[in-house]
């Protein structure tokens, strides 16, 4: 642990809060101590540029989408209050619902089809939307004004009060300001935050989670453009005119640097690279035109060569995490006092797993124990082809409740390809898979997600910028019920499930004998730990099967004979499993049944010893 006593200096440059204090300092003393109104102008750009940075930090920090047409939306709000206080004498609070609700619409109506797009052609997508903008408003003379805009807006008031001085207005945008930071940090560290950082970093993980992609995507273009379309409706009232040179393509850019130069994904990177545009383009104002921009782009330049992740880059890991004491119960599980160890870690074994989750929603699939007398996973005939080579030929195959099964086979046989089948990542040409006694073939990952399939891959696919006790808080995704507004504005009923969560996945680790690591970054960790970890995050999904992709891969003896063991104890947490491995202690020890596959196609399915023992597993794959 840092010693804070030996080093206070190095501690308070290393803290958040420090600069946190110090930034507030610093915006409450400005307008006290500046007098100058061209100075506390400066100022209010300075907010408004931040503001939406902020916004676009959400749609590319956080969410990885690149968004070129940005700026569309502050053109709308800008026009929206250009247009209703021009012409109908409308005030700035009567535009700014308006200007909210006509941007989200926007978004949606871009978003639905866009977002499904790969970030290429995201990219030009929302580079034309923004040329359609400012296309518009540079030719709709009769609405727009053209080139000339619209002015005589009525000037902005709060109470009565006039906003027209610079320091008055300051005062309001410092507080849109700080309303804009801390629903943005709640969101970012909620489970709207965990998945937005899953889609960007991990679509297929994130998708086995229980992530709806384009939702979630939708989501973050929907907040971005809420607070670009806010923010225009406060700069057209701050500048009484509005016109299109504000809205080119170039202001899109100059944001998106803002965003890469302060840090993607840093709440305080974002704000100070806005403030460093602003700094400059009114230093150098008084230069020729393009000077500024000039200057502006070269220190993007330098900040990606000299400081890659930005000036202020986004925190990595979550600290703080204590374990709860013993006895006390979070989500589904209930502890109780050490029974075993694991690499001289202390595991506390959960009881028992309670009745359905009473935070789950009415619409939600039931995930508790499955209640029919046949199997819980039934494929049935399966086949599927890739350029002309069929990886997959009619294979079938079942799993009862709380059993576990394996497949086995050579490199090729269509192991993998099986299980990308069954959890959603490949759609099959013939047959059907069901789950639960319902048919599952065409529903997307998140949905089986929902009703109660998780998986691990071969290569673990854990979260880097997460640490691991969020990982395991990402795998129960879909146990959370509250929406984004909720998040934002942070509910009584969101902390619970906040905190409810946080216990479930420090018992999980406990469970799993990570106690140690819950604050650390997955890429920290050995690989046995890794592969534990990404158990442990299946189990936070409350599954009823979990589908394990070569766990035992790259494990010594003891770490496979360790991982036998836990499989079991899953199990008794009422988890049917389904393995794919080529460690035959494994399979020997673990297994309830076993199917052997050969090119494509399924050999034979029966008790473990007859299957090792028949003689074309035995030619094809195991040898004499």
């Amino acid at each position: 642990m840092h010693d804070r006593r030996s080093s206070p200096i190095i501690f308070l440059l290393k803290n958040r809060v420090f600069y946190l204090a110090v930034g507030t300092l610093v915006a409450i003393l400005i307008p006290l101590l500046v007098q100058n109104s061209y100075v506390l102008d400066i100022a209010d750009d300075m907010i408004i540029w931040a503001i939406l940075t902020v916004g676009l930090n959400v749609v590319v920090g956080f969410a990885g989408l690149l968004d070129l047409g940005y700026i569309a939306f502050f053109a709308i709000g800008g026009y929206t209050f250009g247009i209703l206080g021009s012409k109908l004498g409308m005030n700035m609070w009567e535009a700014i619902p308006i200007a909210a609700i006509l941007v989200l619409v926007a978004s949606v109506i871009i978003g639905i089809p866009t977002l499904r797009l790969k970030s290429d052609y995201l990219a030009i997508m929302t580079l034309g939307f923004g040329e359609i903008i400012y296309l518009s408003v540079n030719n709709l003379n009769s609405i727009t004004g053209g080139p000339n805009g619209l002015y005589d807006m009525p000037s902005p008031s709060i109470f009565g009060l006039s906003l027209q001085q610079p320091s008055q207005y300051y005062w309001f945008l410092l507080i849109l300001l700080a309303i804009a930071i801390v629903a943005i940090a709640r969101l970012r560290s909620s489970h709207v935050g965990r998945a937005w950082l899953a889609v960007r970093q991990d679509e297929l993980a994130a998708r086995a989670t229980g992530v709806n992609i384009v939702k979630y995507k939708l989501l973050a273009y929907m907040v971005g453009a809420l607070w670009a379309g806010v923010v225009g409706v406060l700069f057209a009232a701050k500048q009484t005119i509005v016109s299109p040179t504000s809205f080119q393509f170039s202001q899109s850019f100059y944001v998106l640097s803002s965003v890469i130069i302060g840090g993607m994904g840093s709440i305080p990177g974002a704000i100070a690279g806005g403030f460093l545009f602003i700094l400059i383009s009114e230093t150098l104002q008084g230069m020729a035109q393009n000077y500024s921009s000039i200057v502006f782009s070269v220190a993007l330049l330098g900040v990606i060569l000299l400081r890659p992740k930005g000036l202020i880059p986004a925190s990595v890991g979550r600290r703080g995490a204590g374990l709860p004491s013993n006895g006390r119960t979070a989500g589904a599980l209930t502890v109780r006092p050490a029974l075993a160890t694991e690499n001289g870690v202390e595991a506390e074994v959960p009881t028992a797993r309670a009745a359905p989750d009473e935070r789950r929603s009415a619409d939600r699939p039931a995930r508790a124990g499955y209640g029919g007398g046949g199997a819980l996973l039934e494929v049935h005939g399966v086949s599927v082809t890739f350029g002309g080579v069929r990886a997959v030929r009619e294979v079938s195959l079942a799993v009862a409740p709380q059993e576990i099964v394996s497949v086995i086979g050579p490199n090729g046989a269509g192991k993998t390809t099986l299980l990308n089948i069954i959890s959603g990542f490949v759609r099959p040409a013939d047959g059907r898979v069901e789950l639960s006694e319902r048919d599952i073939t065409r529903l997307r990952v998140d949905r089986r997600a929902q009703m109660g399939l998780a998986r691990t891959f071969q290569t673990p696919r854990l979260l880097p910028t997460l640490s691991v006790v969020d990982n395991i808080i990402q795998g129960g995704h879909i146990n959370f019920t509250t929406e984004a507004p909720e998040v934002a504005v942070g509910t009584g009923r969101q902390r619970r499930e906040e905190h409810a969560a946080r216990e479930e996945a420090i018992e999980l680790l406990a469970m799993l004998g990570l106690s140690n690591v819950a604050d650390t970054i997955p890429t920290q960790l050995s690989y046995g730990d890794q592969r534990r970890c990404e158990v442990a995050r299946c189990l936070a999904l409350h599954p009823k099967i979990i589908l394990l992709d070569e766990p035992a891969a790259g494990m010594n003896a003891q770490e496979t004979a360790a991982l036998g063991d836990l499989l079991f104890r899953v199990r008794g947490l009422g988890v049917a499993l389904l393995l794919i491995d080529h460690d035959m202690s494994l399979v020997r020890k673990v297994s309830d049944r076993v199917s052997a596959m050969d090119r494509g196609a399924t050999v034979v399915t029966g008790d473990v010893e007859t299957v090792l023992h028949h003689p074309e597993v035995v030619r094809s794959y195991l040898g004499t």
